[in-house]
């Protein structure tokens, strides 16, 4: 089965069955789940929250607008950012408490792979479209002496941005060239759940 929602970028299922969480990606080791039923609940948290970090971060988009032309941009945007990474970093911490550590691991490779089946190639294009037209008028900008240090972050993050969808776009095309005929429909994989 293919991959229903972001959370199970997270999750992986091992060659002998078992339930495998990875709370920080190729970042960090996995944990093991004891069951079926812990792996369920587990994964309904980690949306949830996934959830609530979206919708926070959809209303901290006003208040970064308005302190756009502030003297207090800087520091607002650090501190929202901070504390957006403290509650990651301490609800997932919450997550992981008093599940088994395993040496196993997440590869970047399998998981650009991962978010790269998710997404599918129509919205990779788009997105790496997006990104490389945004690098072009930062370009503009910068030639005509307009750029400042709004668009020299904004051309940072979004060169970043076309430099992994295009790398993930490459790691899509290998998977559906050398995986079976089957398998590909199916979207299927280390890391997808179950069949159910």
């Amino acid at each position: 089965m293919a991959y229903r929602d972001r959370a199970d970028l997270y999750f992986k299922t091992a060659s002998d069955g078992r339930r495998l969480f990875f709370p920080w990606l190729y970042l960090g080791q996995g944990y093991l789940l004891a069951s079926e039923q812990d792996y369920e609940r587990l994964r309904r948290r980690f949306k949830a929250y996934q959830s609530a970090s979206m919708n926070l971060a959809w209303l901290a988009l006003p208040a970064i607008f308005v302190w756009l032309h502030s003297q207090y941009f800087l520091s607002g945007i650090f501190l929202v950012i901070a504390l957006w990474i403290a509650f990651g970093l301490i609800w997932t911490r919450h997550l992981a408490a008093g599940l088994e550590a395993t040496n196993e691991r997440l590869s970047l490779d399998e998981t650009f792979l991962a978010a790269a089946r998710q997404l599918g190639s129509a919205k990779l294009w788009l997105a790496e479209i997006g990104c490389l037209a945004f690098l072009l008028m930062s370009a503009v900008l910068f030639i005509v002496g307009r750029a400042d240090w709004i668009v020299l972050c904004g051309a940072v993050f979004f060169g970043f941005g076309a430099v992994s969808l295009g790398y993930q776009l490459i790691l899509l095309r290998r998977f559906r060239l050398n995986a079976p005929s089957g398998q590909r429909a199916a979207g299927l994989g280390s890391t997808s759940r179950r069949p159910e």
